[in-house]
């Protein structure tokens, strides 16, 4: 579950690829059958986030990552920072559209790919050609945001993040 984002800012979230239904073995145990579920409405999604909520805040609580009150207080905000969202879509009837593979195969990758571009990491060298930083290039549109240490502006108008070892294995602890 990626625990921050592209500027490598918090942002705990998860991707998942579901059905829209579920597979029944057929009797004879042949086969399967596929059964649709009813298409998703606006207050079906609002439903699945606040059980979402309730159900992390609860665990959070269990496991003393937030006090009782901390917890209380999370659940009464109008904005509590949890969302779902079944906008992309692929049916059975965009099998014969063109381009369909790709689209599935785009949206898988985005669904599996790492916390952050691992083109944009690079490594350090420092003495006896041991690993002495590693480097982090921001995406353009993050830049200017950066607020974490390390931050450093080369030559080629790129910013980058420099971290010790050290730095960088103290982040994923917070």
């Amino acid at each position: 579950m990626p625990a921050f984002g592209s500027a490598l800012n918090q942002h705990v979230h998860l991707h998942a690829c579901v059905t829209d239904g579920v597979f029944k073995r057929s009797p004879d145990g042949d086969g399967v059958t596929f059964y649709a579920a009813r298409p998703l409405t606006a207050s079906d999604l609002v439903a699945v986030t606040q059980r979402v909520r309730l159900r992390l805040v609860r665990w959070f609580r269990r496991k003393g990552f937030l006090s009782g009150e901390a917890a209380a207080n999370m659940l009464t905000w109008q904005h509590s920072g949890f969302s779902v969202d079944a906008s992309v879509r692929i049916s059975l009837a965009d099998r014969d559209v063109p381009g369909y593979f790709q689209s599935l195969e785009h949206l898988l990758r985005y669904c599996a790919r790492p916390a952050f571009a691992l083109d944009r990491l690079s490594v350090v060298p420092g003495t006896r050609l041991r690993p002495e930083r590693i480097r982090y290039t921001l995406p353009r549109h993050k830049r200017g945001s950066w607020v974490g240490p390390g931050i450093h502006r080369s030559t080629d108008h790129h910013t980058r993040v420099v971290m010790a070892k050290m730095d960088a294995a103290a982040s994923q602890d917070n």
